[in-house]
């Protein structure tokens, strides 16, 4: 393909080649077979959590599977199958399925599963080989005593219709739980645990990953407590508000000697899709004259960001986004998500400036959207690819666009004008990809 006059059919193509590349980027299993595990871990216990269970358990039994003999692995509940066969020949591993985004009464079992391994793993000092990964969050959710799942289920749920980053999401989890922010690495000293990290959060922060189960966490119950008064629209239960006022059992914080024999290894994150994707531009003679990552904000905002990035442009030229955005959902009862929202906006923008009667013109262009794990906030759509085209498809489908993308409901706009991207569930998960050209 050139990058001067592509065709509908060379588009789709670079749209796929794209997609595979970053997903390809994400691979959890080959994350795990390329990770440097110390010479010297001998680890006959395991435990696993998070969206991508099933690959990395795969690929850690393959890799130590004459060592390891108990344990225990959380998994979506589609994998569940898979990791129980992976895990058929280790009798000792049990297998629990658990819910995402919002814990279910299977997510408790799932976190006290967790619980007994590590306490066994404690009691027998033995080498342990911990697998983490987006999910792991919602996996592990145990209540503090006096919080029901109802409490931190309706807390989780404000606090992301709001608008709350991970950071602060998990801030507030961390102090209202039991295994989250060091309060596993606790259970499992004085044993030694090696820790795979499959990053999910912008700059791999390890306290925040999965709530940091095994990770010193830096933050405290003022600061729990600060997020929530920061969103006073939230519907937080009064239980909740009540026990970060408490402070009581703080986290263990760096330098705390539960984490003296825990070691953490980054084996994937969203600087790795951020590369692949400039790659595959490359190699389909785009010019990638911007490859930004960390991105957060407004993912409608964002939108208007990388197409405007566009304007200084040249044809053949791509921009890269990485990262992940929010939506503020407040009230609105659309379907979407945030990549979906942000290709929408997107497509909204891309219509204005081919309009546009100044040099900044642009009427060649397309972006794509892309949650590497698949699935864009409760929907079974993984992102979108879009032009100026796209809303006048949305339009003579019957949806305004403009209206859609106001009421938060990208999913329903895009899927009318068949511009979604499926890939089905990736089993994991480190973070969007947004891509802009011009041609």
């Amino acid at each position: 393909m050139t990058a001067d006059a592509p065709t509908p059919s060379d588009l789709r193509s670079l749209r796929d080649a794209i997609v595979h590349a970053v997903l390809d980027a994400a691979d959890p299993a080959d994350a795990v077979r390329r990770a440097h595990v110390p010479d010297d871990l001998s680890p006959s216990a395991l435990i696993a959590t998070g969206k991508a269970s099933a690959p990395m358990v795969e690929a850690a039994l393959a890799r130590f599977g004459e060592t390891i003999e108990h344990g225990v692995a959380t998994c979506v509940p589609a994998h569940e199958d898979r990791v129980r066969n992976a895990c058929k020949a280790h009798g000792g591993i049990g297998v629990l399925p658990a819910d995402h985004p919002l814990a279910t009464s299977r997510n408790l079992d799932a976190a006290a599963a967790v619980a007994r391994a590590a306490g066994r793993v404690s009691q027998a000092v033995t080498d342990t080989l911990v697998l983490i990964s987006g999910g792991a969050s919602a996996h592990l959710t145990s209540p503090a005593d006096g919080l029901s799942l109802g409490d931190l289920r309706h807390t989780t749920e404000a606090l992301l219709r709001a608008g709350a980053t991970i950071e602060q999401l998990n801030t507030v989890r961390k102090h209202l739980e039991t295994l989250k922010g060091g309060r596993l690495a606790r259970r499992i000293a004085p044993a030694r645990a090696h820790v795979l990290v499959l990053s999910d959060v912008l700059g791999d922060p390890l306290g925040t990953i999965g709530s940091g189960p095994t990770a010193p966490d830096p933050t405290s119950f003022a600061d729990a407590l600060a997020v929530v008064d920061s969103y006073p629209a939230a519907r937080i239960p009064v239980s909740v508000r009540a026990h970060l006022g408490a402070a009581v059992d703080e986290t263990p914080k760096l330098g705390d000697r539960c984490f003296d024999r825990i070691t953490h290894e980054i084996i994937a994150n969203n600087s790795a899709a951020q590369r692949a994707a400039e790659k595959a531009l490359a190699h389909r003679g785009f010019r990638v004259v911007e490859s930004r990552g960390g991105v957060q904000g407004e993912a409608s905002t964002v939108a208007r960001e990388l197409v405007c990035s566009l304007a200084g442009s040249g044809s053949g030229s791509a921009i890269i986004f990485a990262g992940e955005t929010t939506v503020t959902v407040g009230d609105a009862t659309g379907v979407g998500g945030r990549n979906l929202e942000l290709a929408l906006a997107a497509a909204i923008e891309l219509e204005i400036l081919s309009l546009d009667p100044s040099p900044d013109r642009i009427r060649n262009a397309a972006v794509l959207t892309l949650a590497t794990d698949g699935i864009d906030g409760p929907t079974d759509a993984a992102g979108a690819f879009v032009s100026r085209a796209t809303t006048a498809e949305i339009r003579r489908r019957g949806i305004d666009p403009t209206m859609a993308l106001a009421h938060h409901d990208s999913y329903t706009a895009l899927e009318a004008a068949h511009a979604l991207i499926r890939t089905g569930p990736t089993g994991s998960n480190i973070n969007d990809i947004a891509v802009a050209i011009r041609w």
